[in-house]
């Protein structure tokens, strides 16, 4: 009862469960054995399902306007957000065209869209090396290139590209207006 009592890692239910049935019971507190009315259960973040697909459009469609220059990942943040757009050729063009639109996102919202598309296959890690450094560049798989020149309000043929954000730390425009971006939300 006493290791009932302290545990500060897993849902009371489990651990009960755990207990009596000599620890034969689930310990993951994702899983359904998982009571969701005790303090650990309340205490844990809900997950709700975003659907990213315009903005996978609207980041590829940036990326392959800037052509040929390399993309770290700081410079895709700063294009992505809103940032340095003189500098894309074709950027204005794209955003007229409804093929990519700025969003005023957090930089770790963009830096797990894309972590995710990277882990997805979308985009590919390109390395350069010198003697001194090794640098990072992204682009687009070849596979994905069939995105290019899409229209971020039609998404037939693409994704779903869904990710998870936890609830009351969505970015701003999927309804969570306590969270504003701006240049000193940079972590």
């Amino acid at each position: 009862m006493v290791s009932y009592a302290e545990c500060r890692h897993m849902c009371r239910k489990i651990v009960l469960q755990s207990y009596l049935l000599d620890g034969s019971a689930k310990s993951d507190p994702g899983d359904i054995g998982a009571c969701g009315v005790c303090d650990f259960c309340q205490q844990m973040p809900q997950i709700v399902n975003v659907d990213c697909t315009s903005r996978v459009i609207s980041l590829v469609n940036l990326m392959a306007a800037a052509g040929k220059e390399r993309l770290t990942l700081a410079k895709l943040f700063k294009y992505w957000r809103g940032y340095l757009l003189d500098k894309v050729p074709g950027a204005a063009k794209l955003q007229a065209n409804s093929q990519a639109q700025l969003f005023p996102m957090l930089q770790r919202d963009c830096g797990y869209i894309i972590s995710r598309l990277v882990d997805m296959g979308v985009l590919m890690e390109k390395f350069s090396h010198t003697a001194y450094a090794t640098n990072a560049y992204l682009d687009i798989a070849h596979e994905y290139r069939y995105i290019v020149g899409r229209r971020i309000d039609h998404t037939d043929g693409v994704g779903p590209y869904i990710f998870e954000f936890v609830a009351g730390e969505l970015p701003r425009e999927f309804g969570d207006k306590s969270r504003v971006a701006n240049d000193d939300d940079d972590e």
